[in-house]
């Protein structure tokens, strides 16, 4: 008897532990490599566009070759790209199969990326008209919307921003060579400003365009333009992504709308499960 008690209680054991690790594997949307494809980014873009919020672990190599081992949340995994904040940096990884346009590039080699869901996610998305002035300008109308949110009880984990910069001054003397943009462009995504990117257009020959930059480095951004373009610029396009610490109720979500839709400079607000 005392032997068919050992076994049935091993057997358990030995069920238990197989539980536990699958449930351990699958608590993770996803482990490995970005060597075989675009698997990572599509894995987190489906999931988040669901409303999850995705945690990333990276180890590998930085651009620098420097080994790098990052903790951060996904804040962007459109365009078969994994863009992770971590320590008030964006880092963007692309598959090894992905053909990228310059300026873009690699951040990250990564050796190893898992993912993992730990909660329900819900964002603001908001759409501002274009400025005629400086960034600073823009820096102020994010903290309005930073301070509605507040006022609504809800803590911002994240505002990442999205937009173009124009000068014509600043583009002509890109066009004539006096300007060392690639230059620029390097120390900007670098530095983990978010991804920048020199983009042509039949109206404008040259824009800036800025992606996923944290609000918190626009200082920095204006530092390394302003010897160049001056103070004064034409931003558009200006997507302003706010990550909330928690899932707000129906009635937060009512006074977002109505509150932040009636800052002046606001053009479009949404409460959304995902970045379109």
């Amino acid at each position: 008897m005392k032997h068919i008690l050992l076994d049935i209680l091993v057997i358990a054991l030995l069920f238990s532990s197989a539980y536990y690790i699958f449930s351990l594997r699958k608590s993770y949307a996803y482990e490995g490599s970005m060597a075989d494809g675009l698997a990572a980014a599509y894995i987190a873009n489906y999931y988040r566009a669901r409303g999850s919020s995705f945690l990333a672990y990276v180890h590998g190599v930085s651009n620098e070759g420097m080994p790098v081992d990052i903790v951060g949340r996904v804040v962007d995994s459109t365009r078969a790209t994994i863009v992770i904040y971590s320590g008030n940096r964006t880092f963007s990884i692309y598959s090894d199969g992905q053909k990228v346009k310059e300026p873009f590039f690699k951040d990250i080699n990564p050796f190893y990326i898992q993912m993992k869901s730990n909660r329900e996610l819900r964002n603001v998305l908001v759409k501002i008209n274009p400025i005629n002035g400086d960034l600073h300008d823009l820096e102020k109308i994010c903290k309005n919307i930073n301070s509605v949110l507040d006022h609504a009880g809800l803590r911002v984990e994240i505002i990442t921003l999205n937009f173009y910069l124009f000068n014509s001054d600043f583009m002509n003397r890109i066009k004539s060579g006096e300007v060392p943009i690639q230059l620029i462009l390097y120390e900007i995504n670098t530095a983990g400003m978010g991804r920048a990117s020199l983009v042509t257009s039949v109206l404008n020959p040259y824009y800036l365009s800025i992606q996923d930059m944290p609000l918190n480095r626009i200082g920095d951004l204006d530092g390394i333009l302003r010897p160049w373009m001056g103070e004064r610029a034409f931003i558009s396009e200006i997507e302003v992504r706010i990550v909330l610490s928690s899932v707000p109720t129906q009635e937060q979500i009512s006074y977002i709308i109505k509150a932040v839709g009636a800052i002046h400079e606001v053009r479009y607000v949404k409460v959304v499960s995902e970045f379109w």
